[in-house]
C-alpha cells in the first residue's frame, strides 16, 4: 500500500508534528531511515513516534526498512525501536551493529535481513530515485555478499537473490537490485516555512 500525502494548506505541504507524520505511514511501506551513527543526527523523534504509535496500534505493520548507515548507540537508539514483532518484516542494511535490538530479530529469523556493502546501499537508493533497477559493481566479489557465497543474506529466512553475478567484458561484477523506498526519515533540525 502507498503513503497517502497530507493535504496542501493554502498550496503548501504542512509541516507536520512526528506523531502526525506517522499516521500516514501505511502497513507494507518501505521506510528509509538515514542519518549518522553513535546514536545522534539520526531521526530519533520519527523513530520514536513510529516505535510509540505501533506499541499503542499495533500499526503499521510488515515495515520494509532500508538504513545505509550503522544508525544507533549499540543500545536502545538509532533503528533499535522499531524492533517489535509485526512492525518489521524485512530489512535491508548496510551496518547492523549499532541497533542491537533489530540485530537480534535477524538472528532469530523473525525478519527477512539483507545486508548490502554501506556505500553500495548508497548508491542503490540513488538508482532507486532515477528509476534505474539497480547499479553494478566489482564490490564485494568473493565476499559473503556474492551470490556464490551468501548473496548478502543473514539468515534462513531470507530467500529473494537481490545481488546476482554478472559479467562484462570477460570481468565478474555483482549487480545489486534497487528497493525504492515510500517514505524517508530525515533529521532537519531547521524546516523552512516558505
Amino acid at each position: 500500500m502507498k503513503p497517502v500525502k497530507p493535504p496542501r494548506i493554502n498550496g503548501r505541504v504542512p509541516v507536520l508534528s512526528a506523531q502526525e507524520a506517522v499516521n500516514y505511514i501505511p502497513d507494507e511501506a518501505t521506510l528509509c531511515v538515514l542519518g549518522a551513527g553513535g546514536g545522534i543526527l539520526e531521526a530519533t523523534t520519527l523513530i520514536t513516534a513510529l516505535a510509540d504509535k505501533y506499541k499503542q496500534t499495533q500499526t503499521p505493520r510488515n515495515l520494509s526498512i532500508i538504513s545505509p548507515t550503522g544508525l544507533g548507540d549499540r543500545a536502545d537508539r538509532g533503528i533499535s525501536p522499531l524492533a517489535q514483532e509485526g512492525l518489521v518484516k524485512w530489512a535491508l542494511c548496510g551496518h547492523w551493529g549499532q541497533s542491537p535490538r533489530i540485530s537480534e530479530l535477524a538472528e532469530q529469523n523473525k525478519i527477512i535481513a539483507y545486508n548490502y556493502p554501506q556505500g553500495v546501499l548508497t548508491q542503490t537508493l540513488r538508482a532507486a530515485a532515477a528509476h534505474q533497477p539497480g547499479i553494478i559493481s566489482d564490490i564485494g566479489i568473493g565476499t559473503f555478499v556474492d551470490p556464490r557465497q551468501q548473496g548478502g543474506k543473514l539468515n534462513e529466512v531470507t530467500k529473494e537473490d537481490l545481488i546476482k553475478l554478472v559479467e562484462f567484458d570477460n570481468k565478474e561484477y555483482l549487480y545489486y537490485k534497487a528497493i525504492a523506498p515510500d517514505i524517508a526519515f530525515i533529521r532537519a533540525v531547521m524546516t523552512p516555512t516558505y
